[in-house]
């Protein structure tokens, strides 16, 4: 992925953060809906999940949500906090959906390499896994290897110098 500050200054220096600290070494694609989005970021562990829940500042929509963008998750004001998802299409509603006080999803960051691997992510739970994050921030990955066996996960996330 590139990410540039222009597009997010709080967005992209949180995804440093959490790139440089291993937060998503091990995580889940736990939701992935197809011609959508796919989610990831809560962490197998629920006390280094807990320890980034402190959202960022809301930004404007620079970079918009078009297909293999990446954008922080969010349900209120201030709450991008650890949470990502790829646009697996172009979802430019997102860019000025107003929901729960705040407009738009701003972009952090691109895919520019290994679409063809995003596109391979398992979709067969659809949306069905994100009613089940409490589950899994509580239960970790063992409960979605046991229940949820198909799901994939990222292995390591780290930097291209």
């Amino acid at each position: 992925i590139e990410a540039k500050r222009v597009w997010s200054p709080k967005g992209v220096d949180r995804l440093y953060q959490l790139i440089k600290y291993g937060y998503y070494d091990d995580v889940a694609i736990y939701r992935v809906v197809p011609n959508f989005v796919a989610q990831f970021g809560i962490h197998n562990d629920s006390i280094i999940n807990s320890s980034w829940r402190k959202g960022i500042e809301d930004e404007p929509v620079i970079l918009k949500n078009d297909a293999m963008t990446i954008s922080f998750a969010r349900g209120a004001v201030k709450t991008r906090s650890n949470q990502i998802f790829i646009n697996l299409k172009d979802n430019n509603r997102l860019d000025t959906a107003d929901y729960s006080g705040v407009v738009g999803f701003p972009a952090v960051a691109k895919i520019t390499a290994g679409k063809d691997n995003v596109l391979k992510f398992y979709d067969g739970y659809g949306d069905k896994l994100g009613t089940q994050q409490g589950k899994i921030n509580k239960f970790g990955n063992a409960f979605l290897r046991e229940k949820y066996p198909k799901v994939d996960y990222i292995i390591k996330a780290y930097f291209i110098k």
